[in-house]
């Protein structure tokens, strides 16, 4: 009996495994750090512009704006986690797009190290039934939840604005950045994106418009300096500054939806008018 159990447990092992690897699964609605970053190293699309930064970009992304494209956003860190994984994993996208709000919040070294030294971390690449989207367990899960969600949500939400989170956000955006970490973090930052660059990467930062006395509290104008000075407009790709609509946000930092919709179509025109130029020089790391 026991025999049979462990033979049968091997085949569904064996063929669900195949077809994981045959027909890959595309996560399409991921709210997990873990899995993002699996999709994007595990799927064997060599994508052509990546998108990296904090929940604010993730909310401008729809699939199918960008062609060939990937959202690696980080709601609680930003940016630089993004960029790291890029570098580790060595799948470079032919265009980097960065969103700079959230570059003070650093790295989270936490899910790096889970991803890149898991024991596992090569034997996914021929095993996709190890892939935490692939867990029989919880696609029954998501079918279950597939059927019995909610339509309309978007449709039913809120947008007054919270006075609580907008002082909130100006009363802590007052101090700057603890300063060793915060060049520690920069100087990490500056090297992965050269090394991108030096692939022959197009590296475009962007700064998601924010409430104006926000953008313009202590900490936003520290690391704004301390990003232009570091990353020169010689070298890389800005988008510029969006001087002609008045955005607005529900709290100060998140757009509201009409904004982020006006926002997502100005960054895709300031987009479309930069081509793909290649590094002439090898950069040196």
């Amino acid at each position: 009996m026991l025999y049979e159990f462990l033979i049968s447990l091997a085949l569904f092992f064996i063929c669900f495994n195949l077809f994981t690897f045959l027909f890959p699964l595309t996560n399409n609605s991921i709210y997990n750090s873990l899995e993002r970053v699996e999709e994007f190293i595990y799927s064997r699309t060599k994508y052509k512009t990546v998108l990296v930064g904090s929940g604010l970009i993730a909310d401008l992304y729809k699939k199918g704006d960008l062609e060939n494209s990937f959202n690696l956003n980080f709601p609680y860190y930003g940016s630089c986690t993004g960029i790291r994984i890029i570098a580790l994993s060595n799948k470079i996208p032919n265009r980097l797009i960065i969103e700079i709000n959230y570059i003070f919040k650093g790295f989270d070294e936490q899910l790096i190290t889970k991803v890149f030294q898991h024991p596992w971390y090569q034997l996914k690449f021929l095993f996709p039934i190890i892939l935490k989207k692939n867990n029989p367990f919880k696609l029954v899960k998501k079918i279950i939840k597939y059927f019995f969600k909610k339509t309309n949500e978007a449709d039913t939400m809120t947008e007054e604005f919270d006075e609580n989170s907008y002082n909130m956000f100006i009363h802590a955006y007052k101090k700057i950045p603890e300063p060793n970490k915060f060049e520690c973090d920069i100087k990490q930052l500056e090297k992965d994106i050269k090394y991108l660059y030096s692939r022959g990467c197009e590296i475009i930062f962007v700064e998601i418009p924010t409430d104006k006395l926000i953008s313009q509290t202590e900490l936003f104008k520290y690391q704004r300096e301390k990003i232009i000075k570091t990353f020169h407009k010689d070298i890389y790709k800005w988008i510029p500054t969006d001087l002609l609509h008045a955005y607005k946000t529900t709290d100060g930092i998140h757009l509201t939806r009409k904004s982020k919709e006006y926002f997502a179509i100005y960054l895709l025109n300031e987009i479309a008018k930069m081509t793909v130029v290649k590094p002439s020089n090898i950069v040196e790391i």
